[in-house]
Formats: structure tokens, sequence, C-alpha cells
């Protein structure tokens, strides 16, 4: 048989599947289809018979609770596409492929043997055109004919899926239990239906929370507030027992615990990925993952013990963020214990986490900006070279210091400071290594000075210190301080023996003759001159002009 494009797979089993004589009944959504292939695999579970075969997408392969049990009982299974990690043993298991892949929403399970026949197929509306006419749309199949005439369909479709084959007819139907087989999924599905109808109230209840949620991640702009209230909401209403959202970056490797509603003190807890496997199902499938049953799901098999011994019974995954290039993958990771998610559950984490991607989206983007306008604040106000205050913001600062001084008859002290014979450093040693003695010399003075000091680039080898409510003789031991600290330890890139020492003028505010702020600096740079012109590495305090 020639090899079929993907489209011409779907719009067969539509075929099989739209004849009035071929569908038993239509199902509308993913939550019907796992309903039904629920009580499919139970059947299949319950059936002794090695001629058992099993057709199915490798997602429902992977996350249909009952799959184990019926692969147990199975001859030969068959799973198409992201089959890899169902646990088999080959040549029972075979690990087929279509022409082109199958996506996260087609959905199908066929189980036949020579005694019965169930089927059911779900493909989501938005499948390219042609094949996929309507949204979405899917049939339950209890006719043997028609299942077998789809199971054909899909092998036949595939690449050589080794020897698998569909079961033998039996020669004489058994109509009593075609028709309890199909009351089961009937009054499955009407279930379903009826306690749907419940839940709508349920859901107008779960809107307010919804709401309220929706107004607290609104109110918040930082990151983590985010997550936390994300958290701590949903545990609330929903009633989980572990509750954190869990960012990825690309390697997948590690992950960092952002949130997490046990402790709002988390904030970059990093855990080994390696030890939930989980995320990492989660991270590849890109879409959510949830265990109803540790104990027995092939994916949690390696920590079972762990989680038991915890009474964790379910875990839920669900990307919130996947795949941004700023901020990598979040997840909002939920477990249970002694009891499962509902639908309810899932659906409620769903729509909140749709709103929290949201809100994240609008605080990573006013983080940028916040860092991008406090980058450009620090430029227009530091030095380039050595990274202390420039002289704009000096002079802005000066004026408040003074006025504030001025008013409230606070002490405030200034001190300029000239690196002696700087220029013998530049043309002995070079523009470049002057610059270095600059950068050291500004590095060592904001490591003796205290935090309210306000220390700046006056201009050239000068610098200024600005004191505030510090009178005279706290000024004259931060000016010893800063005398030795810059003269006491050897510059790299000079030769042993050469000595960088500084000349220090200073002044404390008098509010009687010093009427501007321009004084107080012209009065720093009087003494700052005597210094030069009595020897140099000294401290000179002058009163006035």
């Amino acid at each position: 048989m020639s090899v079929a494009t993907r489209g011409s797979l779907f719009e067969r089993l539509e075929a099989l599947t739209t004849q009035k004589k071929f569908a038993t009944a239509c199902i509308h959504s993913e939550r019907d289809f796992q309903t039904v292939a629920s009580e499919i695999l139970e059947i299949s579970a319950e059936v002794h018979d090695d001629n058992l075969l099993l057709v199915v997408d490798g997602i429902t392969a992977q996350e249909a609770p009952r799959f184990p049990e019926a692969l147990a009982r199975a001859g030969q299974v068959c799973v198409f596409g992201q089959g890899e990690s169902v646990d088999h043993d080959p040549p029972k298991v075979v690990i087929a492929d279509l022409p082109e892949p199958l996506t996260g929403e087609d959905r199908f399970l066929f189980a036949l043997t020579p005694c019965f026949a169930l089927g059911v197929a779900f493909c989501h509306g938005d499948q390219p055109a042609p094949h996929r006419r309507h949204a979405p749309m899917g049939s339950w199949l209890g006719v043997r004919s028609q299942v077998r005439g789809a199971a054909a369909a899909l092998l036949q479709l595939s690449e050589p899926t080794n020897g698998v084959a569909l079961p033998g007819r039996e020669s004489s139907s058994d109509p009593e239990r075609d028709s309890e087989y199909t009351f089961r999924i009937i009054a499955k599905l009407s279930t379903r239906a009826s306690t749907g109808t419940a839940g709508s109230a349920l859901d107008r209840n779960d809107l307010a929370s919804v709401l309220e949620i929706l107004k607290s991640l609104s109110a918040k702009r930082r990151t983590h507030d985010i997550l936390y209230v994300f958290v701590e909401q949903i545990a609330s209403v929903v009633d989980i027992d572990r509750c954190s959202v869990v960012q990825v970056w690309d390697d997948g490797l590690e992950g960092h615990v952002l949130a997490s509603h046990e402790d709002e003190a988390v904030s970059d807890l990093k855990i080994d990925l390696a030890k939930y496997p989980e995320i990492g199902a989660a991270l590849s499938r890109r879409r959510k993952v949830l265990s109803n049953d540790v104990e027995s799901d092939s994916l949690m098999a390696p920590f079972a013990a762990d989680l038991s011994k915890a009474g964790i019974t379910a875990i839920l995954v669900i990307p919130i963020v996947l795949y941004d290039q700023n901020v990598g993958s979040f997840f909002l990771r939920a477990a249970l214990r002694g009891r499962v998610f509902t639908d309810r559950d899932v659906g409620f984490c769903e729509i909140v986490g749709e709103a929290a991607a949201n809100a994240l989206e609008r605080a990573h983007l006013l983080d940028s900006i916040q860092r991008a306008n406090q980058h450009l604040e620090r430029l227009a106000v530091t030095d380039g070279l050595t990274g202390v205050y420039n002289h704009r913001y000096f002079r802005d600062r000066l004026q408040d210091e003074y006025e504030r001084a001025a008013r409230y008859a606070l002490p405030l002290a200034c001190m300029l400071v000239d690196v002696d014979d700087f220029k013998s450093i530049n043309d002995t040693y070079g523009h470049q290594q002057g610059d270095k003695v600059l950068v050291e010399i500004a590095s060592r003075m904001m490591g003796a000075v205290r935090s309210n000091d306000i220390v700046a680039r006056y201009g050239g080898e000068e610098f200024v210190v600005l004191l505030p409510q510090t009178p005279l003789e706290g000024a004259l031991l931060q000016a010893n301080r800063l005398l030795n600290a810059i003269s006491s330890k050897h510059y790299d890139g000079l030769p042993e023996g050469v000595e960088v020492t500084v000349s220090i003028g200073m002044t404390v505010l008098d509010s009687s003759t010093m009427k501007e702020s321009s004084v107080l600096v012209a009065v720093a740079d009087a003494a700052l001159y005597k210094a030069k012109n009595s020897g140099k590495n000294r401290i000179i305090v002058k009163e006035n002009l």
C-alpha cells in the first residue's frame, strides 16, 4: 500500500466513524475521550485472552490510569508516537510511526480480541485542513467491524509494525456481551454528563475564587509576590497539600523553586530535576502531566517508595510559561495526600495558571523597565572611570545637604582630596597606569568612608567627600582614615617603593559665614591648596576664606 499523508489517515477514520451504521456515539471533548478510553481499558484488563491487541496513541498510553493493567493482559500492543517512555517488553509492545507525527490532540484507542472489539477516536479542531471540517470531534465504536476497520487503517498507514496483526475473527458473535460493554460505556458517559451539570454550580462558585485571585495578582508588581499569591490561593481553594512554582531553563537539568505555599521565604531553591520526572515529562511533552496513582505510575516508579512514605498519592504539573527565552519555563507542581485530583481541581489550576502567566509577563516587563531605568540612572550619576559619583551628582547632593544642615543647625563637613604628583605618574608610567591608580584610590576611599558619606570625582585627580551630620572631630578621624587607606598599600603596576599619597583640604559648615553651598567647597579648596604647598601628604583644616 502506498504511503499516505496524515490527512488521509484522519479522513479514513472520519469516514469510518461518521456513518450511522458505524458510529455508536459521538464525543465532543477530550474528557469524554478519557472517560470512554478508561472504560475500554478497564474492560480489557478484565479479559483473559492472549490474543488481545491494543492500538493506542502515545499520550493515552502514558497517561491513562488503567493502561498498565490492560498492557499486562494484552498479547500485542502497538503504540503510535511518543511511546518511547512506555514500559514494555518487546516484542509484545511495538512503537509505530505515521508518515507525519501525531500531535498531542490526536487521540485514539482500539482494543480487539476474537471475542470483542471496542474503540474510541478523538481529533481536535485545530488540525489543519482538509481533514478537519468540524471542531472538536470524535466517536466511540462498539461494533467489531468498525473497530477492526479503524485499527487496520492505522496499522496499514504506519511504518512496518514488526508483525503486529489483527486477531482472528470469532465465528459466532455474542450480542449479549457486546450490549453489556456498550451499556457500561453509555453509563459512564451519562454519569459524566450528570456530574458535569452538577459541577456547573461548583464552577460558578469557583469563579468568585478565580476573580479574587486575579485581583490579588493584579495588585502585585514583583515576580515573587505574584508567584506566592498564586500558589497560596490555589492551595487554599483546591486544598492542595504541596503547591509550588518551579522554573526550568533550556538544559532541563536543574530547577528552581521560586515560590511555595508552605514557606513564603522560598524564592530560589535549587532542585535536581532527575528526582522530579513529572516536571521533565511536562517539559518534553509541552502539556500537563497528571498522575492520580503515583504508586503504580511507571513515570513515578523510581521515586514511588519515597512518595508513599511522604503520603503523596497524586501529582499534577501544569505549564504556566513554556520556553520563554527571558525567563525559561514555569511549572505549577501540586501534590495530594490520600486522594486524587478531580476534573474540577485540574480545570481550576489551569484557569488560574493562565491568569498567572499574564501577570508574570506584565511583572517581567516592569522588572525589565525598572532595571533599565536603574541602569540609566546609575550611568547618569556615576563617574565612568572610577565608579564613584560624578561632579553633577555631587552638586545636587551638596545643595540638599547644605539646606538641611542650615535649616536644622546640623554639622556638615566637606573635604577635597588631590593625588600628589599625579602628573609624574602619568608621564613616567603612562596614562593607562594612571587610570588604574585613580580606580584603586576610589575603591580604597569607598572602603574607608561610612555608608551615608558621599564620595565623588571632582575632576582629574581630585575627589570630594561630603560628610553629613559630622562635626570637626569626626571629620578629622575620617580624613586620617582616608590618608592611611590610600597610602598604606602598594599599587599594582607601579615599581616597588613608589608611593602614592594624597593631600586633603577640609572644612566644616559655618552658617554665619557660608551663605551658599559653593562657599563650603571653596573653603575646602583653599585648605587643599595650603596642604599642597606645605609639603603634601597631609590634612589641612580651614574655617573660612
